[in-house]
């Protein structure tokens, strides 16, 4: 699981122009979601977690200048091995992307071949994504942005997950 964490930053650093300004000051924390005996949940740390298991990913932008960025699009990848879990944004995304590439704003749509054989557009299921993004944002001299996502560790990846812990 760790390589999961280390593989995340990786891709979450580079992932957008904005995110190497030296301007910015980006932090990612990634803890593991379980509940108590009383369904109350609670944040363990995120090194070590399991197939079927939740990810909260908490990533932190400051603005380490006394001018505002303007248009910060905040975005985080989601890991191979893990599964997107639509909804859980905070606040609400409003883009996605299936190929790491191309964001478009959600509900991603796509174009299937229905049974009949007739061409249709579908939804895309939110585990599907490959990545997130939010509205842009303005942010101020010295103040930061926060946004959460959580994913699940893909059980039918479990071979692959359980080699990289």
């Amino acid at each position: 699981m760790a390589a999961l964490v280390g593989m995340l930053i990786t891709a979450f650093v580079g992932s957008a122009s904005a995110q190497n300004d030296p301007n910015l000051d980006i932090k990612l924390v990634a803890k593991k979601v379980v509940k108590d005996s009383q369904g109350k949940e609670q944040m363990l740390p995120g090194n070590k977690a399991k197939p079927g298991e939740v990810l909260e990913y908490t990533a932190s932008y400051r603005n380490k200048t006394d001018d505002t960025l303007r248009k910060l699009a905040p975005t985080v990848p989601i890991p191979a091995g893990t599964k997107y879990i639509g909804g859980s944004a905070k606040p609400k995304i409003k883009f996605a992307t299936i190929d790491g590439a191309n964001f478009l704003p959600v509900p991603l749509m796509k174009t299937v071949t229905s049974a009949d054989g007739k061409q249709v557009r579908v939804k895309v299921a939110p585990s599907e994504y490959r990545a997130v993004r939010w509205a842009p944002v303005d942010l101020p001299a010295k103040q930061t942005v926060t946004v959460k996502m959580r994913t699940r560790i893909d059980p039918a990846d479990a071979p692959t997950t359980a080699a990289k812990q």
